[in-house]
C-alpha cells in the first residue's frame, strides 16, 4: 500500500467517524424534541377535558336550580317566578354562553332555546301573567331536553 492510499483511507475512516459521532449527537436531540411537542399536546388536552368537564358542571347545577324553580309559583321570600327567573338565573344561564364549544350540538341548541325563553321573559318584564306563562310552557321542555343530553354525554365519558 503506498502513502497515498493510506492517507485516503485515513480520511474516509476519519469521515464516516466524524459522521457517527455527530448523527448519534443529533438522534436524542430529535427524540427530546418529538417528545416535547407530545407532553404539549397531552397538557393542551388535559386543560381542555378539565374546562370541559367545568363547563358540563356549571350547566348541570343551572339546569337542576331551574328545574326545582319551575315547580314552584313563588319563591320563599314571594318574589314571583319571572323575576326570580330574571334575577337570579339570567345571569348563569348567559354565563353559559362563552362555554358553547364544549358543548354538543343538541345541548347548543337547547341553550338557544333557553336563551330566546330568557329574552322573552326579559323583553315582557311588565307583563307578569305572560311571562309565568312562558315560563311554565316552554322551560320544561327544554330543561328536560338539557337534562337528557347532558346525562347522555356523561355516559360517552364513561
Amino acid at each position: 500500500m503506498n502513502f497515498i492510499e493510506e492517507h485516503q483511507l485515513l480520511i474516509t475512516n476519519g469521515i464516516f467517524t466524524l459522521l457517527g459521532v455527530l448523527l448519534g449527537g443529533f438522534i436524542p436531540i430529535i427524540k427530546d424534541l418529538i417528545n416535547r411537542k407530545a407532553q404539549y399536546k397531552i397538557e393542551r388536552i388535559k386543560l381542555h377535558d378539565q374546562d370541559k368537564i367545568e363547563a358540563y358542571k356549571t350547566l348541570y347545577l343551572l339546569v337542576r336550580d331551574l328545574r326545582l324553580i319551575n315547580h314552584e309559583k313563588q319563591d320563599k321570600s314571594g318574589q314571583k317566578k319571572d323575576l326570580d327567573f330574571l334575577g337570579t338565573y339570567a345571569k348563569r344561564i348567559l354565563e353559559c354562553n362563552p362555554n358553547y364549544p364544549y358543548f354538543t350540538k343538541e345541548i347548543r341548541n337547547d341553550l338557544l332555546k333557553l336563551n330566546a325563553v330568557l329574552e322573552k321573559v326579559m323583553f315582557y318584564v311588565m307583563e307578569e301573567d305572560k311571562n309565568i306563562k312562558t315560563i311554565e310552557s316552554e322551560l320544561p321542555s327544554i330543561l328536560l331536553s338539557l337534562d337528557k343530553n347532558i346525562l347522555k354525554e356523561f355516559t360517552v365519558w364513561e
